[in-house]
Parts: C-alpha cells; structure tokens; sequence
C-alpha cells in the first residue's frame, strides 16, 4: 500500500460562504506549461477573440497522428472538405501551430447501429419525435505543415480555427518562395479561397529546375486556359522586376497550337468573361487584366510565298523551313533522332499543378 505522509491532513478544505476564498500561490496544483495564446481579430483599437471552429478529438478509433488528426465541430458552425484549418496545440512545452487540409467531412448520432435509428420513429419516417437525438459533426485532417517544425500529433481539446490566406502561405510553403508568382486563388471549401495561389519561378525558369506539369481534364480546355494563366503571369512578373529596378530578364514564350486553331484567339476577350473573373485577376496582381499581346505564325500555304494556310483569322505570318535553310543552318541533327533515350537527361526538380483540384483558376481572358 502507498503510505501517506502522516504529518499532512488529507480532508478536503471547506470554505463558508461568508469566508474570502485562499489566495492561489501559482505554484501548487498547477501546470508548468504555457498556454497557446488565444487568436484575436481587430474590431476598431480592440483585439477581440477569435472563436474556434472547432477543437481536436482524440478518442479511441480516431487516435491523432503526426500525419493527421480529427476534429469536432458544433452545429452552428460549418467545416466543409478541402478547407484549410489551424489548430494551435503544445507539443512538450512548447506552442505549436498545425495546418491541415479537411480530407473528410462526417456525421454521427448516439445511436449504435441503423436499426437504433429507425426504432427511434417506430420505422416510421412520417412520425415526429419531440427530443433531440443528439450527434456530432467531425472532420479529418491531414497535416500540411507545423511551426516550429515538429513531427509530432496535437493535444486533445486543442483548438482549431477556420484557416486564412497567411495561413495557406504557411501550408503551402508559398511564404518561402524567392520568386513567387500567382496563377489562381487557393480553394479554402467549396466556394470559399484563401488567398493566391502561388509557384516559385525558381522552379520554372531554370535557377533550380525548368519543368511545369498540368493535369486536368481533357477536352474542356482546362489545361490550356491554366497554361495561358501562367505564361500570362510569368511575363507580367517578369516586366514588374525589371520595371522596379531589378536585372533584366528576357522571357519569349512560343505557343504550340497542336489542336485546331482555338489558341489563335487568345488576343480577344472571351464572351464568358465576367466581373467575378476580373476580380479573381485583381486578387492575383493584375488591377487591369487583358488578353495577352501576341504574334501568330502558321505553316506557309502550298504554292505561296506569302500567305500561310487558312486559320480562320487575319494578320497570320507564314514561316516554313526549305532544305537550303536546313542545310545553312545545320538543322539536319533536328530531323531525325541521333542519340538514345538513355543519354537524355531531366531537369532535377519539377512544379506539379493541378487544374482541378486544389487551385481555383480564374475565367482565361480569351476564348
């Protein structure tokens, strides 16, 4: 048996109401660890508390992990799947803050199975029932990124709150891009973003790779458009730089019309263009966006010098290549292929965009 300190009186303190409650020393029955602050919002000169979205569960079943974690929310608020949240949590004695991604949204009553639930209304779906069943909204969270860098799972009752645009820069290690560029809005829920979404020309123009890989789905021009959004950004940029004082950059960008002739309208405005897409554009940088100025070329028409083949549209520029300019201009290496595809080297590191999933891209300006 564990044997108590004899010298010391283990009932417990009663105080009468007419008596002032003992002065706390601080040290005793406390935690030496401190509390995350409380996140507040301006209104006016005041911080006012910030409430939660929700605060981090941890039952039996739905452990937290250092990769991910489950919250509960109250049903007057509302977490939606692909929302960004924050959670600020300890970690030993130090505060952390973990940004996570809503991988899935989930429902549940105090009912054990289905067959509780329709017992409930007597297998009746047209009865009523005057008690509330009682339940619970949850969400699971996938963690993108923590500071201080800990790989490490948040507290149980932590508080979790609704995350915004400086928190998606955190997560998406946009905050530390040296050359940052926007090509959508970051999709925070169904409707709602959370600020530009940014990639780093480092990674596009060759300072620590020279590769851009879009995916999305075919035949509705959702590739295209995003492509046109970047080279659109890119360049703007790039004379922003130089305009501000920094060196030169020069940036040409050739289009390969590969389909169709749907890129030669790209210096029009599109018919579905709206105030709203002009607003996205505004969000990412561009006040007075524009079609983009461009210079069309197409193959030389058969038995002309100087027109190119029917495009649809006037001020074409034929270019074609005989085999005397080949020749001058040791172009033969290009025709066929010299070399295996064992000798042929990659750029070390790449940019991956996604047309349809996690970055919102605005109407393209042309058709």
């Amino acid at each position: 048996m564990r044997q108590e300190n004899p010298g010391s009186d283990q009932r417990p303190e009663v105080i009468l109401d007419d008596e002032p409650p003992p002065e706390e020393d601080g040290t005793a029955g406390t935690e030496s660890r401190p509390a995350p602050q409380a996140a507040t919002a301006p209104s006016g000169g005041d911080m006012l508390p910030i409430r939660p979205l929700g605060r981090v569960g941890a039952p039996r079943g739905a452990e937290a992990t250092s990769e991910e974690f489950s919250m509960w929310v109250p049903d007057d608020q509302i977490v939606e799947k692909t929302q960004l949240v924050r959670a600020e949590t300890e970690m030993g004695s130090t505060p952390v803050r973990l940004y996570g991604l809503v991988s899935e949204v989930s429902r549940r009553s105090r009912r054990v199975d289905i067959l509780e639930e329709s017992d409930r209304y007597d297998n009746e779906p047209g009865d009523t029932v005057p008690t509330s069943p009682g339940g619970v909204t949850y969400a699971r969270v996938r963690v993108l990124a923590s500071e201080p860098p800990f790989l490490a799972p948040p507290r149980e009752e932590s508080p979790v709150y609704a995350g915004d645009p400086a928190d998606a820069a955190v997560a998406y290690g946009m905050a530390d891009m040296s050359m940052p560029v926007a090509v959508g809005l970051v999709r925070n829920g169904g409707d709602a973003t959370a600020g530009p979404a940014m990639v780093d020309l480092d990674y596009l123009l060759g300072a620590l790779g020279g590769h851009c890989n879009v995916t999305g789905i075919a035949g509705v021009g959702t590739k295209s458009s995003l492509l046109t959004i970047l080279l659109t950004q890119i360049l703007s940029a790039l004379a922003g730089s130089t305009a501000s004082g920094a060196a030169a950059t020069q940036a040409r960008a050739v289009i390969l019309n590969v389909k169709g002739f749907d890129l030669f309208w790209v210096d029009h405005w599109s018919k579905s263009f709206t105030q709203a897409d002009a607003s996205m554009w505004q969000v990412m940088g561009q006040p007075t966006p524009r079609p983009m100025d461009v210079s069309f070329l197409a193959p030389q028409a058969p038995g002309s010098e100087h027109n190119a083949i029917p495009t649809g549209r006037d001020g074409v520029h034929p270019y074609s290549w005989s085999l005397s300019d080949i020749i001058a201009r040791d172009l033969l290496r290009y025709l066929s292929v010299m070399r295996s595809a064992a000798t042929t080297t990659s750029p070390s590191c790449s940019a991956t965009l996604s047309a349809c999933s996690s970055v919102s891209a605005p109407r393209a300006m042309a058709p």
